[in-house]
């Protein structure tokens, strides 16, 4: 009964409204270092720090929480910071200025979600598999802010998604405060625990898929709607967001009944196909119109993406490493793949154009894909069953 509370009403309204003010910023940081003057190369460069700095800071930051049991004050520090990072980037007027403030916002905020995320898994105790559930409502947060800050932006500047995300984010923080955060059992020593999870080869091996997918997401989350300027869509880049959240509402609603019936394997393997259909596609259109109708798809690609992993770490992370364990996959999907795609997607995209970009994308999610289909199974989940297997 001690969970109801949470779970009903204090986790679906921070959801609601962290991704809200995630949505007003988010989408418009590539055309705000536009703005600035700033070209391709240089746009892929400060979108690659983000994620990168993630990557190692996401890690670090839950490892601290789970070491120290601090969830609620890290939670809470970070949550101011990330905000006056936010605005410090508003601010800025040159590659000097935007790249300290750029790594501050990305740093802080790196533990925010898999705090929040870690501690939605433990409250839903036997029911982790209807986290996609709690998860919509940030869903619907994003669909109803992107076209509110894209009205925003193009009436009255860019720097209005500095406001807005600013203001959601601290608001966010206050709906945060009934919510417990860190309450798993610790069973294991952390530091034992950490040795365990990486000796699991399995888990490697899923990082490392995991890392090849996040590669392919700065191509649409990014270069998108840089594409759609260019095009002359600008307006139709709030109604583009619009869609593809839209598409998330029933991936998240049903994902416990997709999980139960394909389980996290086979909900990897249909978002890689869709996911790489979805790229081929934007290959072969430049209307705007049809663009909007290929949003459709994104419900079936990094949403499904993101249930089936919180799904697989909740299941395989060590009793008191949730955190931890939540963060390294944070940190590989939205840190290292992301920065390594953020970077080289600017790069092909201004040497070689937007359809090479996907093409390339394309191609890597497609090894992604066989390297999860025809090699996962083999290989054994810990050093138990590695030594037996070396006995066979």
């Amino acid at each position: 009964m001690k969970t109801a509370s949470p779970l009903k009403i204090w986790l679906p309204s921070y959801y609601f409204i962290y991704y809200a003010g995630l949505a007003s910023l988010s989408p418009f940081l590539a055309l705000y270092y536009e703005s600035r003057g700033l070209n391709g190369s240089q746009i892929g460069l400060l979108t690659a720090i983000s994620p990168l700095v993630g990557l190692v800071a996401a890690p670090l930051w839950s490892g601290l929480a789970d070491a120290t049991r601090r969830h609620k004050a890290i939670f809470v520090f970070a949550t101011v910071g990330v905000v006056t990072s936010a605005l410090a980037i508003g601010l800025a007027t040159s590659m000097v200025w935007l790249i300290p403030a750029i790594m501050s916002y990305a740093f802080l905020g790196a533990p925010i979600m898999p705090l929040v995320d870690s501690s939605t898994m433990v409250l839903l105790e036997g029911r982790k598999d209807r986290y996609g559930r709690v998860r919509m409502w940030g869903t619907l947060g994003w669909a109803v802010m992107a076209p509110v800050t894209s009205w925003l932006v193009q009436y009255g500047g860019l720097q209005w998604s500095f406001y807005a995300y600013a203001g959601l984010v601290a608001i966010a923080l206050l709906v945060a405060i009934p919510i417990p955060l860190g309450q798993a059992h610790v069973s294991v020593p952390f530091r034992s625990g950490v040795r365990k999870l990486f000796k699991n080869r399995r888990w490697m091996f899923f990082l490392l898929v995991v890392f090849l997918m996040g590669l392919a997401s700065p191509s649409i989350s990014t270069y998108l709607y840089l594409y759609m300027k260019h095009i002359g869509a600008t307006s139709l880049i709030g109604v583009a967001l619009t869609v593809s959240t839209i598409s998330e509402v029933p991936m998240y609603f049903f994902a416990d009944k997709l999980l139960r019936r394909f389980k996290a394997r086979g909900l990897f393997i249909m978002a890689l196909c869709v996911y790489i259909l979805r790229l081929l596609l934007y290959t072969f259109i430049a209307s705007p119109g049809l663009i909007l109708g290929l949003q459709l798809l994104h419900g079936f690609t990094s949403p499904a993406i993101w249930a089936a992993g919180i799904s697989y770490v909740g299941e395989t992370a060590p009793k008191g490493l949730e955190t931890t364990s939540q963060g390294i996959f944070t940190g590989v999907l939205n840190g290292l793949g992301s920065a390594a795609g953020a970077y080289i997607g600017g790069v092909v995209f201004q040497v070689y154009g937007v359809v090479a970009m996907f093409q390339m994308f394309a191609g890597i999610l497609f090894v992604a894909l066989l390297l999860f289909v025809f090699v996962e199974k083999r290989i054994p989940a810990n050093v138990e069953q590695c030594e037996a297997q070396t006995a066979m």
